[in-house]
């Protein structure tokens, strides 16, 4: 039997003073200067609830909403399983 499986990356990302994500590449140089980091979950096509780099709080938040529990957190990524599948 196939055992559902999320496993999404986390990275540091760079957040405005309202808290969104700024991207370095078009960010003014006052706004790289003001950002502070974070770690957050970097959005996967494949992880619906990845989208919009949520914090890792939110991110685990969501995917129990989806049933899915928590099998893996690290500083590199974290991975999630189908309740159904256990």
């Amino acid at each position: 039997m196939a055992v559902r499986t999320h496993i999404v990356n986390l990275g540091m990302v760079n957040l405005s003073s309202t808290g969104v994500v700024i991207n370095k590449t078009t960010a003014t140089i006052k706004e790289v200067a003001e950002a502070s980091s974070s770690l957050r979950v970097l959005p996967s096509s494949s992880v619906a609830n990845s989208a919009s780099y949520p914090t890792i709080e939110d991110y685990i938040a969501a995917e129990a909403a989806s049933d899915y529990i928590l099998g893996t957190v690290n500083q590199s990524f974290i991975v999630t399983y189908h309740k159904a599948d256990f």
